[in-house]
């Protein structure tokens, strides 16, 4: 669903002044998005879906159509760079991550995140906002499609240089290692 939301986001135009559309009308644009990885620049123009204001407003009233046409929920599982979660993740990374995060954000892109503490908890995030302490923590913003209608966050904390996540009712919160996703096909 990350991915999802990243195509959406970064590759559709929503078009409210544009009339609704069909479930059979609206399957080719989901199609096209799904196929458009999301670290690429995408196509010249975005995709037009039109009659809603937003992802959320469209799929509360087409799910079935977005679930049939968005792709296999298995690829991901697979995914090569998903090894990564294998290996200690130095501190260091961890203030690298941190800094990329907000440099992301910064130049108004919305990075998706890979969250981990191995067993317990493997999870793709996107942070679209932070808030910067004057002792160097930064609070980011993040959407959850677990939890679509939450405000969540993942808490920077520079003097131990690591990230702790928010209570939900998947994780009991606390210290996490987040890692970049999307980067390109392997990663």
């Amino acid at each position: 669903m990350t991915r999802a939301v990243l195509q959406f986001y970064k590759f559709a135009e929503f078009r409210t002044d544009l009339p609704k559309a069909s479930d059979s009308e609206y399957r080719q644009p989901i199609q096209r998005l799904s196929r458009i990885p999301t670290w690429s620049s995408g196509p010249s123009a975005k995709i037009i879906i039109p009659g809603y204001k937003n992802l959320y407003s469209f799929s509360l009233e087409h799910r079935q159509v977005l679930q049939k046409n968005l792709g296999r929920w298995w690829p991901p599982f697979w995914r090569f760079g998903n090894w990564r979660i294998a290996l200690p993740v130095p501190r260091s990374s961890q203030q690298q991550n941190a800094l990329w995060l907000k440099h992301e954000l910064d130049a108004g892109r919305a990075p998706a995140i890979y969250m981990t503490r191995c067993k317990p908890l493997n999870h793709c995030l996107i942070a679209y906002s932070y808030n910067a302490a004057p002792d160097g923590d930064l609070v980011f913003n993040v959407y959850d499609v677990n939890q679509p209608g939450k405000t969540v966050h993942v808490r920077y904390h520079a003097a131990d240089r690591s990230f702790y996540f928010d209570k939900t009712w998947y994780y009991k919160g606390g210290l996490v290692s987040i890692l970049k996703l999307y980067i390109s096909l392997l990663w």
